[in-house]
């Protein structure tokens, strides 16, 4: 049986090799796989190349049967999860599919994939506060690009959650100078704390960068109209005017 073993190992690592070599469709990678299981039914590592081999010939059902018998044998699986979240998402089955999502990003916490899809999942689903987490998560590890923050503020914009949307946004302007629209929703921020100071400032970010723009003048105007009336400030209002 030792000698069973052995070769069933052999052909795992041989599956292994063409998986690595030809990718998870690859023929010869499946049938030494297959030949491992004929030596070992239980060999995990065989599985996962078969579960893998099953979900990219979209054989949904079969990957998730293989997927299903992997993770009864092997609780630390990163396949298991990976192929029934895929399968999951294209059978468009979103309980099941997030259920899969959140143990694969337990166990591959450095892939940017689950957490992805997660966000994107919960706020098609409509529960965007359980998307955050996954957001923030991303845009911790991509400071360079202001996508993530943008869908966080957003969120908490939704959530009538204005102070923490501001965070967001000044991070986006940090991340991008240029990006007029935050500078936009930052205004809007300040006008409906009555804070007209600052939101001049931020509307006055958004003249400079659309010189040409007849909204973002348009704007400026409506802002120093709002400070001047506030402020009972016939300067202000003229600056307005």
């Amino acid at each position: 049986s030792g000698d069973k073993k052995a070769q069933a190992d052999a052909q795992a690592k041989l599956a292994i090799a063409w998986y690595y070599a030809g990718g998870p469709g690859n023929p010869k990678a499946l049938a030494a796989a297959q030949a491992a299981l004929k030596l070992d039914p239980k060999h995990t590592k065989a599985m996962a190349i078969v579960a893998l081999y099953q979900l990219s010939k979209k054989q949904y059902d079969k990957a998730m049967k293989t997927a299903n018998e992997l993770e009864n044998l092997n609780h630390k699986s990163r396949s298991a999860p990976r192929v029934l979240a895929e399968c999951y998402l294209a059978k468009r089955n979103w309980p099941q599919a997030i259920s899969a999502l959140e143990l694969l990003k337990q166990r591959m916490p450095l892939d940017p994939w689950p957490y992805q899809q997660l966000a994107g999942k919960y706020v098609q689903m409509g529960q965007p506060k359980k998307a955050m987490p996954n957001l923030i998560e991303l845009h911790r590890r991509t400071m360079k690009d202001p996508k993530y923050a943008r869908q966080i503020a957003d969120i908490c914009l939704a959530a009538e959650d204005d102070d923490q949307a501001m965070q967001y946004f000044k991070q986006i302007v940090r991340i991008n100078p240029y990006e007029a629209s935050a500078y936009e929703a930052i205004a809007s921020i300040h006008r409906s704390a009555s804070r007209y100071d600052k939101a001049i400032a931020a509307i006055s970010s958004v003249c400079l960068l659309e010189k040409d723009s007849a909204d973002a003048w348009t704007k400026m105007a409506m802002m120093r109209f709002l400070a001047g009336r506030a402020n009972r400030s016939t300067e202000e209002l003229q600056r307005a005017s």
